[in-house]
């Protein structure tokens, strides 16, 4: 039985665009104590900050814009690139079409489901539900839904690894009206599209509500593990604490926000940064950040990033904190050093 699951979702992904150097390893870490240096971001280190600011926010953003059909996505080039918190969505999406229509066929051995569904494009998905209860057809709280891929390949996108998610508050209905809190837990979890890939390892706290067709959500993140690879660059973030809420509607589309510490250590910036959502990011259909701006604090200067059309993106600096643009560029986020087209 071939399955779809859509691989189309938020925006915070992976792209790793114009690196430079080739072979290099970058380590990006958000939150916690190993560096107290702000970082005074310069002239000279805006395009690297920006670029930086960008693929950790879609990273540890990613936290489900699809609210259950996607493991996080942007289109890059024809074919959409992955992130990752939407992963969570996604299995309760899954694990509720896969309980709602449950075949005689399922293996079904006490308050176990295990299946067995092909990827689209090849490979396959294993689907494993335990419930605290003696039921299957619904989700309770204590019920785990595991999904372990193997080569599973989706609209050009191959995914290996593993995730779970632990329901650990259920009030109502996701498939109408209701909330919900889920520990999902990745395990290198990957995402490639043949050249460029992303893997996550570690948790996050996911709260989820569904009324009158809208979803919201808050991800929490706290100790999660991305390597970004692309172009013989390595870029790795360790997310300590971050948070992103997201709003979809089938009608109004999809707007993100997002809060992370961030300690950065690159040969172009090393220290501490302040990463704020000033305006909510909205997504395309096409998973492009259509507008939106975030405000990057370092030592005694701000950048600020508003989202323009067409894949471009203004920079504003003010070096010196002294409430006045210093220096105001335009770019392309393919151009931006480490940074998502």
């Amino acid at each position: 039985m071939a399955s779809r699951i859509t691989l189309a979702a938020l925006m915070l992904c992976t792209a790793v665009a114009g690196c430079g150097g080739g072979g290099g390893e970058l380590s990006v870490v958000s939150g916690g104590d190993e560096a107290s240096t702000e970082v005074r971001i310069t002239t000279d280190n805006m395009a690297p900050v920006a670029g930086i600011s960008i693929s950790l926010a879609r990273a540890d953003l990613a936290s489900a814009s699809e609210a259950g059909d996607a493991v996080t996505g942007t289109l890059l080039d024809g074919g959409s690139r992955l992130a990752v918190a939407e992963a969570g969505a996604m299995a309760i999406r899954r694990a509720r079409d896969l309980l709602s229509g449950a075949a005689q066929a399922d293996a079904v051995s006490g308050i176990t489901l295990e299946r067995t569904e092909d990827c689209e494009g090849g490979g396959e998905v294993r689907i494993t539900i335990d419930s605290d209860d003696d039921s299957l057809l619904t989700l309770d709280p204590g019920d785990r839904v595991e999904l372990t891929f193997a080569a599973c390949d989706q609209d050009g996108e191959t995914i290996d690894g593993r995730l779970e998610l632990t329901v650990t508050r259920l009030s109502g209905r996701l498939d109408d009206s209701g909330s919900a809190t889920l520990a999902a837990t990745f395990t290198d979890l990957r995402f490639s599209d043949g050249v460029d890939s992303l893997t996550a390892d570690g948790t996050m706290t996911i709260d989820i509500a569904v009324a009158g067709g809208q979803i919201t959500a808050t991800a929490d993140s706290r100790d999660i593990r991305y390597r970004l690879a692309a172009d013989d660059d390595v870029v790795v973030i360790t997310v300590r604490e971050g948070s992103v809420s997201f709003t979809e509607n089938a009608l109004t589309g999809t707007t993100v926000t997002v809060t992370e510490d961030t300690v950065v250590v690159s040969t172009d910036v090393s220290g501490v940064l302040r990463i704020v959502t000033e305006s909510a990011l909205e997504i395309g259909s096409g998973q492009q950040i259509l507008s939106g701006r975030l405000r990057v604090d370092g030592l005694s200067s701000v950048l600020w990033l508003t989202f323009l059309a067409a894949g471009q993106v203004l920079l504003e600096l003010d070096d010196d904190n002294d409430g006045l643009i210093d220096v105001s560029r335009v770019t392309e986020l393919p151009l931006l050093p480490f940074a998502l087209p």
